[in-house]
């Protein structure tokens, strides 16, 4: 996924991943198709405008396969799939759920806190609209800032002024300093109001500093840090002193 110029949109990207991944995960979601398809699908990727103008490959049957034969039945040619926009992918089409309604569902029957469940349909909301085409993808907004750039003249360079002015909107437009509802729509703000205190920054700190039970048991056959694997054997390796008499 490609970084956003806004900390909401960066937010509401990997925020909707995880949410679709356990969405996936819960209803056992099958969602394979053959690998030729797949390969159409990155070609129209790289087309202009394909968030809202072209049409992808996506299966329509989604329920999930059991048994041995299923690696065989999702990759065979007769699979149904069909062409459809992102947005009809992600809010669906005639007997096609949708990926975000299947979502919302989860949203609706997992152990969230209220607050959480009220933040992740604020994205859910979000990406639906981009994807609709109602507001701009950071490709179009860029596009568009330079094609309308006084200094442009319509020679397919991008001036360097032109370039200046793109940093300058979209630093900008991260920080909260300006408004861009073509881009985020109707968010009111992008950033907290308020920044942490030296002291809640220094608490949070000391939080983040210590360590989690997951992160300190390594994989089977792994070494937990480098010097400990390069500590291996460290006696049987020769010396520089002897390297030389050996040159």
């Amino acid at each position: 996924m490609e970084v956003q110029i806004t900390d909401f949109e960066n937010a509401a990207f990997s925020s909707f991943i995880v949410l679709l991944s356990r969405t996936i995960l819960e209803s056992k979601l099958n969602l394979y198709i053959p690998m030729s398809k797949v390969e159409q699908n990155m070609q129209a990727a790289q087309r202009r405008e394909a968030c809202t103008s072209e049409r992808f490959w996506f299966r329509t049957n989604i329920s999930a396969v059991e048994g041995a034969d299923a690696w065989q039945r999702a990759t065979s040619d007769v699979e149904p799939a069909a062409l459809m926009t992102i947005g009809e992918i992600l809010m669906g089409k005639e007997a096609f759920p949708g990926l975000i309604p299947l979502c919302h569902r989860h949203l609706e029957n997992a152990d969230y806190e209220p607050a959480t469940r009220e933040l992740l349909r604020e994205y859910i909301a979000f990406i639906a609209r981009r994807a609709e085409g109602k507001v701009l993808t950071a490709a179009t907004w860029m596009r568009s800032f330079v094609l309308n750039h006084e200094a442009y003249q319509q020679d397919g360079r991008v001036p360097p002024a032109a370039a200046h002015d793109l940093m300058i909107a979209a630093a900008e437009i991260g920080e909260g300093q300006r408004p861009c509802p073509e881009l985020v729509g109707d968010v009111v703000r992008l950033l907290p109001c308020e920044f942490p205190t030296p002291t809640e920054t220094e608490v949070a700190a000391q939080g983040a500093a210590v360590a989690q039970p997951w992160l300190l048991r390594p994989r089977a056959g792994t070494f937990p840090c480098c010097s400990q694997a390069a500590g291996v054997n460290k006696t049987e390796a020769p010396s520089s002193a002897q390297m030389m008499m050996i040159a």
